[in-house]
């Protein structure tokens, strides 16, 4: 047995089982010797020391919460997905984003041409329609030429019965 309790790591030197050791009988000494060496009491403070630490770190997660558990990141990844589709509804029922004036067609060459014959028609004929000019090429979009002959005999009978 003596040479048992040389070797580093036998029974015989560690009086309290370990986590690889089979649970063995302490013998009342050994277990004395082992409180008075501190390590029940040093495994003690750690576990105190781990379970500050969690509840630190439990309060911290529940400061971050709004309610309900729910995150300010939650709040802020499901506004950012679902706000600009909202945008995009209410814009759709409220005209929001309609710039007086119209600004539909601008990129289309055909509809600046046609913009442009109009602004001088109106400017000759009647100044005050010119601001519903957007309105007119939106609805005729595709037809200008029909609107085209229609002022002008609209206006030309104006001329006659003047």
């Amino acid at each position: 047995h003596a040479s048992a309790r040389s070797r580093v790591g036998s029974r015989a030197d560690n009086p309290l089982p370990g986590p690889s050791r089979p649970h063995i009988p302490l013998n009342p000494v050994d277990v004395a010797m082992a409180k008075s060496d501190g390590a029940v009491r040093r495994r003690q403070a750690r576990e105190e020391r781990e379970d500050a630490i969690e509840e630190r770190r439990a309060k911290a997660r529940e400061e971050k919460n709004l309610c309900c558990g729910v995150s300010s990141l939650h709040v802020f990844f499901l506004l950012l997905f679902f706000l600009p589709t909202m945008f995009g509804v209410a814009d759709y029922f409220f005209k929001f984003s309609e710039v007086p004036g119209g600004a539909h067609g601008a990129l289309d060459p055909s509809q600046a041409v046609w913009r442009e014959k109009l602004k001088a028609f109106y400017g000759e004929n009647n100044p005050g329609k010119i601001g519903e000019i957007p309105k007119l090429l939106r609805k005729y979009k595709g037809r200008e030429r029909k609107l085209w002959r229609a002022l002008q005999r609209k206006y030309a009978r104006k001329d006659e019965d003047e």
